[in-house]
């Protein structure tokens, strides 16, 4: 009977032992679509934990919504909360910043190191398709942290343009769905959107009264 006492204390501590340990999850950066350049690097993974702060130039109103939209991902994927904070350097942080060489204003540069994570771009819209290709590389681990391993990622899009065709006549689409549909194209590449979107059109609102007589002939082709 003892035995068994202690054979029933010593799972207990063990179970113990292995709730307090984090739970711990690796990031992938084959994403598609794959960025022009990515070099592994030497070195400890950075651990993206609740403790990470979202660091942006303060006074730049487009940057701060930058972090947000990146701090509402992370809680989504991870269910943690990330503090947002003015600034421009700090360890344990992903920093987001502007400024590189290349002159493609959609450009980006991600570095992880084991002190963090820094997104540079040439604009807000450049570090905007870096956290794209952050978030592409995080797994869905609620509860868990993330090890991001050592890497610089440069990329830039191939096109100057994407498009998308939506068509709402000839198919029914709630208003979330259709914002759905809207920022799902806004994450597949790091381009500016075309959006073809088909309205339906009664002929005899628009066509008697002389509002928008174009939809009224070819709303299909109609452009928004």
């Amino acid at each position: 009977m003892k035995q068994l006492f202690k054979l029933t204390g010593c799972l207990a501590l063990a179970g113990l032992f292995a709730s307090c340990q984090s739970v711990q999850q690796e990031a992938n950066y084959q994403i598609i679509p794959m960025p022009q350049e990515i070099v592994t690097a030497q070195g400890s993974p950075f651990i993206l934990k609740s403790s990470v702060k979202i660091l942006y130039p303060g006074g730049n109103e487009k940057m701060q919504r930058n972090a947000k939209f990146l701090a509402d991902y992370l809680k989504t994927a991870t269910g943690k909360d990330f503090a947002i904070e003015a600034g421009t350097e700090g360890k344990n942080a992903i920093v987001l910043a502007l400024g590189t060489e290349n002159e493609n204003p959609e450009s980006y540069q991600m570095k992880v190191t084991g002190d963090g994570i820094t997104i540079t771009g040439p604009t807000e819209a450049g570090v905007f398709y870096g956290i794209q290709s952050l978030r592409k590389s995080l797994p869905v681990a609620v509860g868990a942290d993330i090890a991001m391993p050592a890497v610089e990622i440069n990329d830039a899009p191939r096109f100057g343009y994407r498009g998308a065709h939506f068509d709402t006549s000839r198919h029914f689409f709630t208003v979330d769905e259709i914002k759905t549909y809207i920022d799902m194209q806004a994450l597949q590449l790091p381009l500016p959107l075309t959006l073809n979107w088909v309205v339906p059109v009664a002929r005899t609102k628009y066509g008697d009264n002389g509002v928008y007589p174009k939809m009224c002939f070819a709303p299909e082709t109609t452009k928004y």
